[in-house]
């Protein structure tokens, strides 16, 4: 049970980690523009995101697909469990709904982060579980 914890606990933080670092190295690679100001009237202003480069945005789904694959692989892993896969991606998951609620986002960037979280979370416990069996 505590190996389990532990397990889920490693894999969210791990993924969290991931979405972090490279929702960074997107901003580091394209990012916003000069004009472009971000502050309280923004998130009243659905237009301010046509001013975000679309590379940016994709950065963010690629952070949530790599973050989610993380935590899933890392929760696996750990525990030995497939299961706390998807348990650790729908964690993320409920966190990717809380930001969308929270910052307007165009209704795409929506409809495929939210898809991105519990698919990516198991095909990294998939892996977790063949790299396992592999090992034994």
């Amino acid at each position: 049970m505590l190996r389990n914890i532990i397990a889920l606990l490693a894999g969210i933080i791990f993924g969290m980690l991931t979405i972090a670092s490279i929702e960074y190295l997107g901003q580091e690679l394209f990012p916003n523009p000069v004009n472009l100001v971000l502050d309280e009237e923004m998130y009243t202003n659905d237009l301010a995101y046509e001013m975000i480069p679309l590379p940016s945005m994709l950065m963010v789904l690629l952070a949530y697909m790599l973050g989610s694959f993380i935590a899933g692989f890392t929760s696996a892993f750990i525990s030995r469990l497939k299961s706390l896969a998807l348990i650790s991606g729908f964690i993320l998951l409920l966190g990717g709904l809380v930001n969308v609620l929270l910052i307007p986002h165009p209704l795409w960037f929506i409809i495929f982060s939210l898809a991105l979280f519990i698919p990516f979370a198991f095909f990294g416990g998939f892996v977790a579980e063949k790299f396992l069996i592999k090992k034994k």
